[in-house]
């Protein structure tokens, strides 16, 4: 897992590695701590959902990938 951070402290990212590539779920806070993304990864590719919110929680977009290629986007 590797964890970045805002200037100020607060988690920005963590994304998940397995021998050195993405692997499982990352995910991404704005700098007020509320989540604005999150992605899941398979072998270094996208591969499931990828929903991004907005700073109330609500569902901005929402991807389902796989092996990298979009198979559906929901919203």
């Amino acid at each position: 897992m590797v964890t970045f951070y805002y200037n100020n402290g607060q988690k920005r990212s963590e994304i998940p590695y397995e021998n050195g590539i993405k692997q499982g779920e990352a995910t991404n806070w704005y700098m007020t701590g509320e989540v604005q993304w999150k992605r899941s990864f398979n072998q270094n590719q996208l591969d499931g959902d990828s929903i991004r919110y907005n700073q109330k929680g609500d569902v901005l977009t929402h991807i389902v990938f796989s092996k990298g290629q979009i198979a559906k986007a929901i919203k």
